[in-house]
């Protein structure tokens, strides 16, 4: 074998999903991604993880409406649920996570 580690069922897991406003101070914008912290199971540790992220939306400005803001999380939070998907993390529960640093009440 030629050090590849082949584990047979891996449970993979989406930890925590969270929203991020940035703001560009050189434009008076803002941009959006979402994160989600992904975890599995590891021979004598207790968890592996990583971070993936949404494609992220830019130039935004600083005072855009509730409504739009609510639109573009939902739009990252949908494109951060494929990018999951792709690398064949089940999504079925993805929508009951819930989410951190949403920007409407």
């Amino acid at each position: 074998m030629s050090g590849v580690l082949t584990i047979e069922k891996m449970m993979i897991t989406v930890d925590k999903v969270s929203l991020v406003w940035l703001p560009d101070d050189s434009f008076d914008t803002e941009g959006c991604r979402a994160f989600a912290y992904v975890s599995y199971p590891v021979i004598g540790r207790e968890r592996r993880s990583e971070w993936f992220a949404s494609a992220g939306v830019w130039g935004m400005p600083s005072d855009i409406p509730k409504g739009a803001r609510k639109e573009i999380e939902q739009e990252q939070l949908a494109d951060l649920k494929q990018h999951l998907s792709v690398f064949g993390i089940d999504v079925s529960g993805f929508d009951n996570i819930p989410v951190e640093g949403r920007d409407y009440s």
